[in-house]
């Protein structure tokens, strides 16, 4: 999740012919667990961005404990200019006993199908399944600047380089958006966060 957790990688596919720069070297750290994410859990995330004919767009994504805290799921909704969706997908992020990490799966809208592990230093090595049948190596970082803002950034392997081909920095902002599939909450009704 912390790492480029859900918004992106839906647009990789898209912004991969856009080209892009070298990608960021990989930071030594422990492997994150759930409680290295919690900091996402809570509000509505927002970044600008294009969408995948490249307009301009509008990226929500809610981030939410599942019961007993054993993960994490996420909504992601991407809009256009006009406020059409053009993107949606669901993901979860759950400590994985055997692999002793975090593993993330999500589903986007197309029919693409994410799988990824969280590495050293929060990094996130992932394989986008294509609903055409293509496989797709990716890796993401996700940067946390602060309780309210982190920058996602993911890769993929070119001419065996990495380069980066999609980064977005996200805002929190506080109440349950459209993302979660919910209207935004009233404000004084004690529903603003999670």
């Amino acid at each position: 999740m912390m790492r480029r957790l859900a918004a992106a990688l839906v647009f990789l596919l898209a912004m991969e012919l856009a080209g892009g720069s070298t990608a960021p070297e990989a930071q030594e750290a422990d492997p994150w667990t759930l409680e290295d994410l919690a900091w996402l859990v809570g509000g509505t995330w927002v970044a600008g961005g294009a969408t995948a004919a490249g307009t301009p767009a509008t990226t929500e994504v809610v981030y939410r404990w599942t019961s007993g805290r054993k993960a994490i799921a996420y909504s992601l909704v991407r809009r256009d200019q006009t406020g059409a969706v053009d993107t949606t997908l669901e993901g979860l992020c759950a400590w994985h006993p055997e692999q002793q990490r975090v593993v993330l799966w999500e589903v986007d809208s197309q029919g693409n199908v994410t799988e990824g592990v969280f590495g050293e230093g929060g990094h996130l090595d992932e394989v986008i399944h294509g609903a055409d049948g293509t496989r797709r190596p990716v890796r993401s970082v996700i940067v946390r600047r602060g309780d309210g803002r982190f920058r996602f950034t993911a890769s993929v392997e070119r001419g065996g380089a990495w380069v980066t081909v999609f980064e977005a920095d996200y805002s929190r902002k506080p109440g349950r958006g459209p993302a979660a599939g919910q209207e935004p909450p009233v404000p004084g009704s004690g529903l603003a966060g999670s």
